[in-house]
Order: C-alpha cells, then sequence, then structure tokens
C-alpha cells in the first residue's frame, strides 16, 4: 500500500512541476496553502452537488462514477497541498497513524487533549507523550491510578504505566509500582 501511496505523490509531483512550468507561477508557501485550500472548497461543493443535499427538492440517484471522480479530485489537491507543506508518502503514513491511535485514545478517554473522556476513565493521572531520537512523537504513555490504600499512616498507591505505541496497536502493561508517601 505504501508503495501506491508513493506512486500518487510522485505522480502528484509530476503535475504540480510541469503546470507551475508550463504555467510560469510563482507562489510563496502561504499562497499555495491559501490557492489549494481555495480548491479544496470547490471541490468539497462539487461533492456536495452529487449528493441530495437540498431538502426542498426530489431526491436523484446519485451518479456514484461522478462522485468518486470528484473524490479523486480533491485527493489530487490534498496530495499537493501535502507535498507542498514538506510532507511525503511515508510522512503522511506514519502521522495519520499515530494520529489515528490517537483519536481512538481520546474515545476511550485516555488521550492528551482534553474533552473526550467517557466515565469509567476517571483513573488517569498523567499523560506523558514519548518522543523518539528525532523528537517526534512514538506514542503516548498513560498512568492510571489502580488502587489507594492506607497502611500505618502512608498512603500506598498502586499505579500501572501503560505505553501505546503506534506500531504495536494496542497498550501494554509495562511497569507496576507502589508509592508510599507519609501523612
Amino acid at each position: 500500500m505504501s508503495d501506491k501511496l508513493n506512486e500518487l505523490f510522485e505522480l502528484q509531483s509530476d503535475l504540480d512541476n510541469r503546470i507551475i512550468s508550463e504555467r510560469n507561477i510563482d507562489k510563496s508557501l502561504d499562497e499555495w496553502v491559501v490557492g489549494i485550500t481555495l480548491a479544496m472548497e470547490s471541490e468539497i461543493d462539487e461533492i456536495r452537488r452529487e449528493g441530495n443535499w437540498k431538502w426542498w427538492k426530489n431526491e436523484k440517484e446519485i451518479d456514484k462514477e461522478a462522485l468518486q471522480g470528484q473524490v479523486i479530485d480533491m485527493w489530487h489537491f490534498l496530495i499537493s497541498l501535502s507535498l507542498k507543506c514538506g510532507l511525503s508518502a511515508e510522512d503522511i503514513y506514519r502521522i495519520y497513524l499515530e494520529k489515528n491511535q490517537e483519536n481512538h485514545a481520546r474515545q476511550d478517554g485516555t488521550g492528551t487533549k482534553e474533552g473526550y473522556a467517557l466515565e469509567g476513565h476517571s483513573n488517569l493521572i498523567s499523560r506523558k507523550p514519548k518522543l523518539n531520537k528525532t523528537r517526534s512523537y512514538t506514542g503516548l504513555e498513560f498512568i492510571y491510578k489502580r488502587n489507594t490504600f492506607n497502611i500505618s499512616n502512608r498512603d500506598c498507591t498502586i499505579m500501572a504505566i501503560f505505553s501505546f505505541y503506534s506500531k504495536h496497536f494496542n497498550f501494554r502493561m509495562v511497569t507496576t509500582y507502589v508509592s508510599l508517601s507519609t501523612l
């Protein structure tokens, strides 16, 4: 699959370079971002027009081939914008996996962004992003409070540290420890 995505990026790069060369286009990154996102908005409108969004009109049969063509037009602009922003096919794949897992973590109430916590996930007490050598995120570490009890005027808390890495697609327990603090 990655080879196919790389091929799409190469084809789009060739098309972009041809258009820039033949039309003598000289734009800043800001101008490219604005121009491409406007083109994407136009494509979104064309996609919407293929559907039955006008509730005041009789429904029509959706032309699936035309709809797919509009979606592919959107892909052209999305890949072009990705290239202009310095994202390779490998970057897209890697960052997508990380973001997809963060979105799942948010649905689990364990993500790094507030406002997604679900009932039953109130034991989460810490979220720490894990960085690799290039300072990019490789996963997230979550610390859950499992049980707190009192022994001889000390709070004893059993903690479990979980790490979530994009290449593993699952939580795995790294360690469990007991924290003692004097009252």
